[in-house]
């Protein structure tokens, strides 16, 4: 085999696989997981649009009248540090362009922070390092519904779970953020997923 290259914090993980039983997953990691592949199924059933990206944005905006019941809880995600979706070379995950919209977005809409400059935001919740590779990214004024945006920062957040973004041995500020951005996540789609099989039968 070939000579592999693992960063410090990569081996960190890998090396629990060398016990039988592997890491020990956290439970809302799996709660989160479960109740995305549910979702994905009733979105892939609606909708037709060619990226999955796309999809969720869309079935946000069918959805759009479950929002008064994830209200809170979305205000609460977005009160986090924004959601990283690609590396920069200084290692930390800048924003997506479209999940950078759909944050200043939610949050101009709730007041936490209003007016504000995508290319020199200064919000309390974000660590400069953070705005530092944050400032940069280009993003353009959302044009799609509420649930739209709220469900394309729950999608980036399953996006870095499946790839690897969001890391078991995660320690500090980094380990509390990632989990609560999971626990709120989940609680968001345990929400939509109640609500939505509580109209099925129902005329609108």
């Amino acid at each position: 085999m070939s000579p592999v290259n693992l960063s410090p914090e990569t081996l960190e993980e890998v090396a629990l696989y060398v016990d039988a039983e592997g890491p020990e997953i956290p439970p809302d990691y799996m709660r989160f997981a479960i109740a995305w592949s549910t979702l994905n199924r009733i979105y892939n059933e609606n909708r037709s649009e060619r990226f999955e990206t796309q999809q969720v944005i869309s079935f946000g905006d069918q959805i759009e009248g479950l929002w008064e019941a994830v209200a809170p809880r979305a205000r609460a995600l977005v009160l986090l540090e924004c959601i990283g979706g690609e590396k920069d070379p200084s290692g930390i995950l800048k924003p997506k362009p479209e999940v950078k919209s759909a944050t200043i977005y939610l949050r101009e809409y709730f007041h936490i922070d209003d007016g504000i400059d995508s290319n020199d935001c200064h919000f309390h919740a974000c660590r400069p390092e953070k705005r530092a590779v944050c400032n940069p990214v280009a993003s353009d004024p959302w044009g799609r519904s509420k649930m739209g945006a709220l469900l394309r920062l729950v999608y980036q957040v399953r996006c870095n779970l499946v790839h690897g973004d969001k890391r078991l041995m995660a320690s500090g500020f980094q380990r509390e953020r990632d989990h609560r951005l999971v626990e709120l996540s989940y609680e968001i789609l345990k929400i939509i997923l109640r609500e939505i099989v509580s109209t099925v039968g129902k005329t609108e």
